[in-house]
């Protein structure tokens, strides 16, 4: 049976850390579990959407989903949030009765269990439950809020994809995504066209010095924006790669990072290619070029820049895989590829039939343009005319 689309609705982790202790009394057993005591732990939609898709109870998937925060399987790609250290989820793991040593347990067993765990045999049972037992739990509330806005942003997405009746809400939140996305988007297609050009002219005798040290700086005045609008992204979104699935947002992260660290750029350096950027009312490429040549930190860093590219001594047809310039190219690649299917995927669902879109396919045209900048020049523009 498929599930309706998520509500809009963010449920209040305070109410569900009250619901907590219900599942601490009875144990996180979903023939234990009553539903009037529950109902906003019940009603989070990746309890109440996979319970109803599956036939199952949902207090069946209550415990599913607790036991996947608890104790996620190893080689899993569940990221856990930094709030919840690892000692902390087993010792709440123990206190509801998800670990297998108290499962079936009663409750005073869970929680002097899990207060020997956390603490020692000296501390009164009756402390813990009064301290120690609440703030556990308001952890867990916590993480419940964000594991289900996950789970609806990600549901949208497939509802998106499938043109399936979706929240406009919840989509229009997976727009403002792909706005921070593409922005670094265009920052690495400009930096992966710059990059690429640059080593295929950079020994033909008709290329002259002057335009080869432009392509030196355009690729750096793109590096510069990646670093601009990431620093952004986690600033005003936190950082988190929200896409489809667990697996491709792996895969985003693990490519900005290799971007992050494989540029000849310390975080001194980054941070002043960042702030250099930063131009208003818009970035201009020849107040960059500017700012290098004024500033002793930027002639530094250009000239590691020049230092880097000259590094790379390998066969276009057949470069080293450890060559630094091009780990950079293929990750380039990587997060192109990815946000542009992730892209695709939706975009349908926004345009619509005829009268029932979200936006206009004129819209849409407008958003690909101006998301997506152009680069600086082609390879054709950079050779000298006849």
């Amino acid at each position: 049976m498929s599930a309706s689309p998520p509500n809009d609705a963010v449920p209040d982790a305070r109410d569900l850390a009250r619901e907590l202790r219900h599942v601490v009394n009875q144990g996180a057993s979903a023939s234990a579990l009553d539903p009037d005591e529950v109902p906003g732990l019940l009603a989070l939609a990746c309890v109440a959407g996979p319970a109803q898709e599956s036939g199952i109870p949902a207090q069946a998937q209550l415990v599913i989903v607790l036991k996947h925060l608890l104790e996620p399987e190893k080689g899993s790609n569940n990221t856990t949030p930094s709030s919840q250290q690892p000692e902390v989820r087993r010792a709440l793991a123990l206190l509801l009765g998800i670990a297998d040593t108290t499962k079936g347990k009663d409750s005073a067993t869970r929680r002097t269990r899990a207060k020997n765990y956390l603490h020692d045999d000296l501390m009164p049972p009756g402390t813990f439950n009064r301290r120690h037992v609440q703030p556990l739990l308001e952890l867990l509330a916590d993480e419940l809020v964000e594991y289900d806005s996950k789970y609806r942003m990600r549901d949208t997405h497939d509802r998106l994809a499938e043109k399936l009746p979706a929240s406009p809400a919840l989509a229009v939140l997976w727009l403002d995504r792909f706005q921070y996305y593409y922005r670094i988007w265009s920052d690495l297609s400009g930096l992966e066209t710059d990059l690429t050009v640059y080593l295929r002219v950079r020994h033909d005798p008709q290329t002259t010095p002057s335009q080869l040290e432009t392509r030196r700086r355009t690729a750096l005045w793109y590096l510069a924006r990646f670093f601009l609008h990431l620093d952004q992204f986690i600033d005003q979104r936190g950082g988190l790669w929200l896409l489809s699935d667990e697996e491709q947002a792996q895969r985003v992260a693990d490519a900005v990072s290799l971007l992050n660290f494989h540029p000849p750029c310390t975080e001194q350096g980054r941070s002043w290619l960042s702030f250099a950027a930063l131009e208003q009312p818009v970035p201009a490429f020849h107040r960059f070029t500017r700012k290098l040549d004024e500033d002793d930190a930027g002639t530094l860093i250009l000239a590691r820049w020049r230092a880097w590219l000259e590094a790379c001594q390998c066969d276009n047809q057949s470069p080293d895989e450890d060559c630094e310039l091009h780990i950079v190219l293929r990750q380039c690649g990587r997060y192109l590829e990815i946000i542009d299917r992730e892209w695709n995927r939706i975009v349908e669902w926004f345009t619509g039939p005829p009268g029932k879109s979200v936006i206009t396919a004129e819209q849409v045209a407008e958003m690909n343009l101006r998301w997506r900048i152009p680069a600086v020049a082609t390879e054709d523009e950079l050779r000298p005319s006849t």
